[in-house]
């Protein structure tokens, strides 16, 4: 008989275990397939020492449609919900706590809102109401949302067989896992707001002085907010504003660069952060102001959500009926235009509460400090704080570019006859060189609706700032920064977006047999190896019970 090297059948059995123990290991959750994709994660904030949003952020969990089946394990589950079929109860229930569930994941796809699409924009609405949920919930698990591509499809696919053949989903039942891996959010600083403005000067009058010249500002507020900070493009809401004030500065540069055209009046164009907090930077930049340039300041258009006004037309928000004989010639002109573009326009006034913090619209803020002002909207009234403010809802494919122009032409027309009274004449006809530039709105309007803009993420120096900045210096003049820490109890957390990769695994069941099976083939190789080198009286002795030496020496 062959001889083989001689070993303590504890070694060999010790072997064996060691290599059971890295099958084992090789075998749980052995990974079919695998991919990675850019997830963004729910804000996360605390607002007057209240802790809101999502309140974590790794995740290493199985994914569950949620179903309420015998045996599934939800409260370890990553519960996948497109949002267009959303399971409001399942949803409810896990914002009041009732339903505990390892993180949710949001499938958005990825054009929706668009004004002709009627699935799309049911899409939005839903998913705007869902995201003013989510900003009011203090929910202790991850919660992220992710653009919907062929991995999700699939993931889809197999939930909605599992959950027709009642297969409950588990850690143990195979199918998909996700990981993130992130540190948890950490506090930011208080945000820094950026203001941006420049000036278009009026020609001065022989023998005056400067500061006899009045100023129009126009204003609009730049940044967002919304339930997923990497998500929060505000293109209608804010972004609109943001391009017609862009496109404004354009069209009067041109008129104010030649001295037969240089209008009497001051222009004051100003981009402003903090919009969603009650409008901060814009309070700010009112507190850092010399008294003398704020006196010459004659009204203060404030312009917000231009881009979806449709039939309703749009609204001119102020704080008090005017008194001045400018002013009142002022909103006459506007109704005259309005009514010459058929644009359906509404001055609508709201008394300014001063003992009330919140404040509603921008204008307001003006109002507070007596000057005159109004906001131009297509909103008849003003959204909640922190409501929205340019959220994940608010698509570029829900702006209407067309409903943009016609707008930004409605307030040059009305602008420019005010400047130059000039009664009927269109001063910004279409097809001359000071018509509106629908290119130069979409290619803004694009930029903007793909660009994230909270507060709590920008500075001086972030590219979208930046660009505001060098595109407003090609047109106006005395283009500066003003920059103020934000004034407020709201207090923002890091971590906006993440990788999720996405695993296929095996179910572990399967895995548990091949160990078994392995176990049982090496148990066999032991008993022949044994055997062979010891002979079979020795292998039996194994399993014998040891005989007690003191009983044996007793006998």
């Amino acid at each position: 008989m062959a001889s083989f090297p001689r070993a303590s059948h504890v070694t060999i059995l010790c072997q064996l275990v060691f290599i059971a123990a890295c099958i084992l290991a090789s075998c749980v959750e052995g990974v079919d397939s695998s991919s990675v994709v850019d997830v963004f994660r729910m804000v996360q904030y605390d607002l007057g020492g209240k802790p809101l949003g999502s309140r974590k952020a790794g995740l290493n969990q199985h994914v569950s449609s949620g179903l309420a089946l015998p045996g599934a394990d939800i409260a370890r589950a990553t519960i996948v919900m497109p949002v267009g079929s959303i399971n409001e109860t399942l949803f409810n229930e896990v914002l009041q706590k009732r339903i505990h569930v390892g993180s949710l994941l949001f499938l958005l796809p990825r054009n929706y809102g668009a004004q002709d699409d009627e699935e799309g924009a049911k899409d939005a609405h839903n998913l705007a109401a869902l995201e003013q949920k989510l900003i009011q919930a203090n929910l202790g698990v991850p919660v992220y949302f992710a653009y919907k591509n062929e991995v999700f499809a699939d993931i889809l696919s197999e939930l909605k067989a599992n959950d027709e053949a009642g297969v409950p989903a588990s850690a143990t039942s195979g199918g998909y896992r996700l990981v993130v891996k992130t540190p948890e959010g950490r506090k930011l600083p208080a945000p820094t707001l950026v203001n941006i403005q420049g000036w278009l000067r009026g020609a001065l009058p022989s023998n005056s002085q400067p500061s006899a010249i009045q100023t129009i500002a126009i204003v609009a507020s730049y940044d967002t907010f919304g339930a997923a900070p990497g998500l929060s493009f505000g293109a209608g809401s804010i972004g609109t504003a943001v391009v017609a004030l862009l496109e404004l500065a354009r069209l009067f540069s041109k008129l104010y660069a030649s001295g037969a055209t240089h209008g009497g009046y001051n222009l004051l164009f100003l981009l402003t952060g903090g919009g969603p907090y009650d409008y901060d930077g814009t309070k700010q930049w009112l507190s850092s102001q010399d008294n003398r340039l704020l006196e010459t300041v004659e009204f203060a258009l404030c312009l917000d959500g231009l881009g979806a006004w449709g039939d309703g037309g749009l609204k001119l928000h102020v704080s008090r009926p005017p008194k001045e004989a400018a002013i009142q010639a002022l909103y006459s002109t506007f109704t005259e235009v309005a009514d010459g573009f058929g644009i359906p326009l509404e001055i609508v006034q709201k008394k300014v509460n001063l003992g009330n913090p919140r404040v509603f619209w921008e204008h307001e803020q003006f109002s507070r400090r007596r000057m005159v002002a109004g906001t131009l909207s297509g909103r008849p009234a003003p959204p909640e704080f922190l409501e929205d403010t340019g959220g994940i809802a608010d698509t570029r494919a829900r702006v209407d570019p067309a409903a943009v122009a016609k707008a930004v032409k409605f307030v040059a027309e009305s602008l420019a006859r005010h400047i130059y009274g000039s009664g009927s004449v269109e001063v910004f006809a279409d097809n001359t060189s000071l018509a509106v530039s629908t290119e130069f709105v979409a290619h803004w309007l694009g930029l903007l609706g793909s660009t994230p803009r909270v507060a709590a993420f920008l500075s001086k120096t972030s590219p979208i700032v930046t660009a505001l900045q060098k595109q407003l210096s090609e047109y106006v003049g005395e283009v500066s920064f003003h920059a103020a820490k934000l004034e407020s109890d709201l207090v923002m957390y890091d971590a906006s977006t993440a990788k999720m990769n996405i695993h296929k695994v095996a179910s572990m069941t399967f895995d548990i047999w091949i160990l078994l099976a392995v176990a049982a083939y090496l148990a066999s190789l032991y008993a022949i190896l044994h055997i062979a080198t010891k002979g079979l009286d020795d292998f039996l002795g194994v399993f014998r019970k040891p005989v007690n030496n003191k009983k044996s020496k007793a006998l």
